[in-house]
């Protein structure tokens, strides 16, 4: 059977599902990725999925509608709209796929699966920020029409399922799926702190081992994740403290825009912390890693559903401070031990007790293992997406 898959090839959601929800299964799979990554990531999902077809496909000739008059702005939507009717005809008629997968929902993911769904089954899965943040009225009020022609609606976290039975009610709970991505890292995050000591595992990544507490702001590249106003929350500590932390920035996933670097950057180079901004590839033990080693992952992005990289960071044992309004009902359902504040005017405070018990030794924090691998288990994980993929192309 053959799976048309619309998805960000640079995410770890993507690779995990592919890797273990569909080629084990002896899906054909073919994905369709709106935007490109840099080469060098490219050549690194070509190499892990030899034999996955690529298709770069933007739906749409988007043209810049931000600055224009209400006229402008209308012609070019309709336009986009029936350029999207063409794509789905194009890549049916290129692929003849029995299933197509839409992962991180938007509206002209939507219209595509309209134009597609008299054709082969439809599933669209919501990740978090698509339904959690963005234009309410377009998901109140428009997304339903479009909805109601797929098959399935999938979601794998309860801030999500809070948001859909906001929204819509028990009008598509036939239609509704928990279905997790299998966490693969894991495994990977047990095996390198079964052979490396802490130190090593440091040196494996790149950290700094002079004692400098190693502190992880967010988990992309994206404005959202607010790493200036935590920056310059941090900029209050004094010098001293500041010396003692090495901050480091991830941007391996997504793209950061340069303006708001430069504005980072500037923050930064007037503070006596250490930084780094990490944007190489990284997988499998080089991923475990990248978690093992922050001794702190603060947290601070607008919306967020229970993700999997905030799950690695606390399987990993890191001092999760996160933003209150972020608490997810897993936190209390698998009682997960960390830190939350309110405002940015809390951290100084909370990442001076951090970097205390890191030069106390006592950086790793205890949590529920077992509630934290269930949850995100490979093997049930796997199964559960194969039966509904498969139930929904047989039809």
């Amino acid at each position: 059977m053959k799976i048309l898959l619309f998805s960000d090839i640079e995410s770890q959601y993507t690779v995990n599902f592919i890797n273990q929800a569909l080629i084990p299964y002896g899906w054909e799979v073919v994905v369709v990725s709106l935007f490109m990554p840099e080469e060098d990531k490219l050549k690194n999902f070509k190499l892990k999925f030899e034999g996955t077809t690529i298709e770069h496909d933007c739906l749409f000739n988007k043209k810049p509608i931000k600055n224009a008059g209400k006229i402008k702005k209308v012609f070019n939507v309709l336009n986009n709209c029936r350029s999207v009717k063409k794509r789905a005809q194009y890549l049916y008629n290129k692929y003849k796929p029995n299933v197509v997968s839409l992962q991180f929902i938007s509206l002209y993911k939507l219209i595509f699966a309209k134009h597609i769904a008299d054709k082969c089954r439809v599933v669209c899965s919501f990740w978090g920020s698509d339904i959690l943040r963005g234009n309410k009225f377009l998901k109140k009020r428009i997304y339903p029409k479009y909805l109601k022609k797929v098959d399935a609606i999938t979601f794998d976290g309860y801030s999500i399922e809070d948001a859909l039975h906001c929204y819509y009610g028990d009008k598509f709970n036939g239609k509704l799926f928990c279905l997790c991505y299998g966490n693969s890292t894991l495994n990977y995050i047990d095996k390198l702190k079964s052979e490396k000591s802490a130190k090593e595992i440091k040196e494996y990544i790149g950290y700094p081992c002079d004692g400098r507490a190693t502190v992880v702001i967010g988990y992309n590249a994206y404005q959202k994740q607010n790493q200036l106003k935590v920056a310059k929350a941090l900029s209050l500590l004094p010098v001293e403290l500041q010396k003692k932390l090495y901050l480091v920035f991830p941007v391996m996933y997504g793209k950061m825009d340069e303006s708001y670097k430069e504005q980072l950057c500037a923050e930064l180079k007037n503070m006596s912390c250490g930084y780094c901004f990490l944007n190489e590839y990284l997988s499998g033990s080089k991923l475990a890693a990248f978690y093992l080693g922050a001794d702190v992952f603060v947290h601070a992005q607008e919306t967020d559903a229970y993700s999997q990289s905030f799950v690695n960071f606390v399987y990993a044992g890191a001092q999760v401070i996160q933003g209150k309004w972020l608490h997810y009902r897993e936190i209390d359902l698998y009682n997960l031990n960390i830190t939350e504040f309110g405002g940015y005017s809390e951290l100084p405070e909370l990442i001076k007790a951090a970097s205390e018990n890191c030069q106390n030794g006592n950086n790793r924090v205890a949590q529920p293992m077992e509630a934290i691998r269930k949850h995100g288990s490979v093997e049930e994980t796997s199964a559960e997406w194969n039966k509904l993929l498969s139930a929904k192309a047989e039809k």
